[in-house]
């Protein structure tokens, strides 16, 4: 007996490829590279809006089409919402670092970013990548590549599958959405202390559970502080404006 029927290991292939299809754009992104030198500077930019990684194939229209596209394949409610699911928990990762992006293309081409995870932060990057790991197990054993390895791995993972993708799931979503907003209410609280506005998206992580922030201290000087999730204000510096 397989360790996946044919039919379930399909959904849960498709589900994997659809967890790293946004990231499939860097070749789009090759073809820009290739072209963007023969166009003009306003038809570059919108190539790039639509080719460029992290770009268009993040962005929620982007989304809403693959979702729209997987409905109208299958008809399947409980996949389509899975799928949905797994594109969109790669796209709120990435708007989730430092990385700015333009979530609302083509609608607006401003940027934006949560900048609350640090880009290694090792939760956000080994959750997700554990059912993937799962899955190719799964299919290098039922090609026979891996024969006598990895079988308790699979029998433990088949026994406790139920339990074990939701489980990951929680941690991954409490600790991808907890640490926006409790960056909002430092911001907040650091603007109230400071007695400063302090910008959101003049925020950005430092290291894990860390995030710097910068602000105009007088008409010679910006204060740079880092900042940590459990304590707090850590560090405080002043650095002199360049003249112009």
């Amino acid at each position: 007996m397989p360790w996946l029927s044919a039919s379930k290991e399909k959904k849960r292939n498709a589900l994997g490829f659809l967890a790293i299809l946004p990231d499939l754009d860097f070749i789009p992104y090759f073809l820009f590279a290739l072209i963007s030198g023969s166009v003009s500077h306003e038809a570059r930019n919108q190539l790039f809006y639509l080719l460029g990684h992290r770009e268009f194939l993040h962005s929620i229209l982007f989304i809403l089409l693959v979702t729209l596209f997987i409905w109208i394949k299958t008809k399947d409610r409980l996949f389509t919402a899975a799928g949905f699911a797994a594109i969109f928990s790669h796209v709120y990762l990435d708007y989730a670092t430092s990385w700015k992006m333009r979530p609302f293309y083509p609608f607006s081409t401003e940027t934006s970013t949560l900048g609350a995870i640090y880009f290694f932060d090792p939760l956000a990057n080994i959750l997700p990548l554990l059912p993937i790991f799962f899955l190719l197990v799964a299919y290098m054993k039922s090609r026979g590549k891996w024969k006598g390895k990895f079988n308790n791995f699979c029998a433990l993972v088949t026994k406790n599958r139920s339990k074990l993708y939701p489980a990951l799931l929680i941690v991954l979503v409490v600790w991808i959405a907890v640490l926006p907003v409790a960056k909002l209410f430092l911001v907040n609280y650091i603007s109230g202390s400071e007695g400063a506005k302090i910008s959101y998206q003049d925020t950005y992580p430092s290291s894990v559970g860390k995030f710097i922030s910068a602000y105009s201290y007088n008409s010679t000087h910006y204060r740079i502080m880092e900042v940590s999730y459990w304590s707090g204000i850590e560090k405080k510096r002043l650095y002199r404006k360049k003249s112009t």
